[in-house]
């Protein structure tokens, strides 16, 4: 009982003093939830660049296979072409 005691007039003091400075009591909670919010948001808003940047990444297209004839047509050109 004694230490409940204690510590209401400890608490009616620091209210007195926190209210006689004008000191604002939920500025910390404030700033905290800020805070978190904004760090919340800037994940968010990494996660969606990420995944766009990934969607907007065009992949080379692999080189096709060229069928025989026209390798064969090819090597004739290219060996009519060079200089006798």
């Amino acid at each position: 009982m004694v230490i409940l005691n204690e510590f209401k007039t400890f608490e009616l003091k620091i209210d007195a003093i926190d209210l006689a400075a004008g000191v604002p009591v939920l500025a910390y909670g404030n700033f905290i939830t800020v805070a978190l919010n904004f760090m919340i948001l800037a994940g968010v808003i990494f996660l969606m660049v990420r995944q766009i940047n990934r969607l907007k990444t065009v992949e080379a297209p692999t080189p096709a296979t060229v069928p025989k004839d026209i390798g064969l047509l090819r090597e004739i050109r290219d060996s009519l072409r060079q200089p006798r």
